[in-house]
């Protein structure tokens, strides 16, 4: 916030500083709250160098939680087409790295039967249902559910 204050002052040495010491503490969310605040001000091109130095941050399988806000904008027009068409080619390019990661398809197939397992019979009744009838289907097709 201190680095906002310098910058609305016109105090660029001051600002800069104040930039360089959180950029240092944490890249990702520094770069999320500069792009957010650039195009809160229509800063769009700020806001884009903002978005690419915090998308150098992220990889296909650890993204930050705060990318919804990213795709947000991009849903939203906020971000030039160009700005847009990387960000979805880096969507496609950690899709396909996933989709190649036989050991992440095995974590994905873990975490949703965990999450059937523990979804209580006396509450979602009907789906507890449905979900035994596919894990009897897979069993009969592929592994244990």
């Amino acid at each position: 916030m201190a680095g906002m204050m310098y910058w609305y002052a016109d105090e660029r040495n001051n600002a800069e500083t104040i930039l360089q010491k959180v950029l240092t503490l944490n890249r990702e969310k520094t770069a999320l709250f500069f792009s957010l605040f650039c195009v809160k001000n229509e800063r769009m091109e700020a806001a884009e160098l903002w978005i690419a130095q915090f998308m150098q941050e992220q990889n296909a399988q650890q993204i930050y939680a705060g990318f919804i806000l990213i795709l947000n904008m991009m849903a939203a027009g906020f971000l030039s087409t160009e700005m847009a068409n990387e960000i979805s080619d880096t969507l496609t390019r950690w899709g396909s790295e996933l989709a190649e990661n036989p050991a992440v398809e095995e974590a994905q197939e873990d975490a949703w039967k965990n999450f059937m397992k523990g979804l209580s019979r006396q509450r979602y009744p009907r789906f507890c249902i449905l979900s035994s009838l596919m894990c009897f289907q897979i069993r009969r097709t592929q592994k244990n559910c």
